[in-house]
């Protein structure tokens, strides 16, 4: 995808703080097609995922009405026709700018929302990836109304967030200082910034929104500092304990999450270089992001996965421990030398992994695998 649809995606996401009442009504009319159900899938901060089902007398124009409690605190929005066991159908938005066609499926909702959809076609994916190996329907149409898109599947803002684009997304904001939906794209690539960027970018928004709720989560990035060594739970027996345990060993420090499937398929791979060199001197400990009503799913696939190594999870801290690092994705593993440096280390590709045996002296243990 280029800068410039990058850019244009940017765009599409400048929405204006309003009213707040109690609740707020999406309305999503249907050109050329009708449902006999339909589901808003609504991913907030802090409790996850909301579902909504919405009410319609024809099926070709549906209602939904949401807490303004929650749409303070959205990520984003999908909407599905479906989601069953073995099938998911999430809506596909497509709108033309200039020459650029963008595609979507996640939205951010604004007071009084009205969505008009003109129905194109039905596409079908077997075992898609992003859905963790579940087939995927999903009906496509011709965006319209005041709708603020986010990109699905990848972010345009991870893409455009680099240092040398800082002037074009500053001169966004500055256009829009009072964006709340650019103030969460902030905090979401927060760490595609220096902290000295974050904090110029920040100083542009007017006053409300640094006071929104996605304000304050960049507000605390900016004023918090954490310690290198941080410390934090152990989920196997809820001691208090340092994130690296024998700093005077190479530490490889995992982020997962319970529902990330590229984290679940590499844990065989992690199980072999903790057997072959954790005797040679290398610590691996797992930092989860789950939020705690999670926290038991992910023990479960602890237990599943008979992982051997610590699992730590720290619910004040986890953002402050992602921006530190640099963590946008997962898994992201950080190896930690001895003499207290750390770089970035992807054991998945080959060169990367022979360096990590290299290291612990363990190149013995490459040729007898």
């Amino acid at each position: 995808m280029s800068t410039r649809l990058g850019l244009t995606g940017l765009l599409l996401l400048v929405c204006i703080a309003c009213g707040t009442p109690k609740t707020r009504t999406l309305t999503v009319r249907f050109k050329d097609k009708k449902y006999d159900q339909l589901l808003l899938s609504l991913v907030t901060d802090r409790d996850g995922l909301h579902r909504f089902h919405g009410v319609s007398e024809d099926g070709a124009t549906w209602l939904f009405s949401i807490p303004d409690s929650l749409l303070v605190r959205q990520r984003h929005s999908t909407l599905f026709t479906e989601l069953s066991d073995t099938l998911v159908a999430p809506l596909r938005f497509l709108s033309q700018y200039g020459t650029d066609t963008v595609r979507y499926s996640q939205m951010r909702i604004k007071h009084g929302d009205q969505f008009k959809l003109e129905y194109l076609r039905s596409s079908y994916e077997e075992n898609s990836t992003f859905y963790h190996n579940r087939d995927v329907r999903k009906d496509e149409f011709v965006a319209t109304g005041s709708m603020d898109f986010e990109t699905y599947g990848q972010s345009l803002t991870l893409k455009l967030f680099w240092e040398k684009q800082t002037a074009l997304v500053l001169e966004q904001i500055k256009g829009h200082p009072s964006s709340i939906c650019l103030m969460y794209i902030l905090y979401r690539s927060r760490q595609k910034f220096p902290k000295e960027q974050l904090q110029e970018m920040y100083g542009s928004f007017d006053e409300a929104a640094q006071q929104s709720y996605w304000g304050k989560k960049v507000s605390e990035l900016l004023l918090m500092q954490i310690p290198k060594n941080v410390v934090l739970r152990n989920l196997e027996n809820s001691h208090q304990e340092r994130m690296i345990i024998d700093t005077t060993k190479y530490n490889m420090v995992v982020f997962s999450a319970s529902w990330c499937g590229w984290c679940h398929k590499q844990i065989p791979l992690l199980k072999q270089i903790y057997s072959d060199l954790h005797e040679r001197g290398l610590e691996m400990a797992y930092i989860t992001v789950d939020k705690e009503k999670d926290l038991e799913t992910w023990n479960k696939v602890m237990e599943e996965y008979e992982v051997p190594w610590r699992s730590l999870w720290g619910k004040e801290k986890t953002d402050l421990i992602t921006y530190k690092f640099g963590v946008s994705s997962y898994p992201h593993t950080i190896l930690f030398y001895p003499d207290g440096t750390s770089e970035k280390i992807d054991v998945r590709k080959e060169p990367e992994k022979e360096k990590l045996y290299r290291l612990l002296n363990g190149a013995d243990a490459l040729k007898g695998r």
